[in-house]
């Protein structure tokens, strides 16, 4: 079974770039996604809440954004971050095997503005060069 997976994830190994370019696309949705979405509901509804305290209320918009941004940014890093780390590291195999089907999908999806960020990145570099 998994030798049938291996030349999927292989492909992936062959195009670094793109894998690279997918990967921050990804990770760049969904930190503005979680963001917008920790912005729109969770802020204004702490925010109502810190209003009660009367020594808050003057800082409640603001200090529940902090604490909102705090938050999301915890639960990206653990979630988003060091657990697939991790996992990665404990059996890179199976996890290639499982993100590698995935992984062509959204490369294929995001296509365009994956290939706009190699572009800019091996332009960027020619210049830095």
């Amino acid at each position: 079974m998994m030798a049938t997976k291996r030349p999927k994830s292989l492909g992936l190994a062959n195009e670094p770039m793109a894998f690279l370019s997918t990967v921050q696309i990804g990770i760049t949705l969904v930190g503005i996604l979680a963001g917008a979405f920790g912005e729109a509901t969770l802020a204004g509804q702490l925010a109502t809440l810190l209003e009660r305290a009367l020594l808050l209320a003057p800082y409640s918009r603001a200090l529940s954004l902090v604490i909102v941004v705090i938050i999301v940014a915890y639960i990206s890093l653990v979630l988003g971050e060091l657990v697939p780390k991790r996992l990665a590291l404990s059996n890179p195999e199976r996890l290639v095997s499982l993100v590698a089907r995935p992984m062509r999908v959204l490369s294929r999806w995001a296509s365009s503005g994956r290939a706009f960020l190699e572009f800019s990145a091996s332009w960027s570099c020619a210049c830095l060069a």
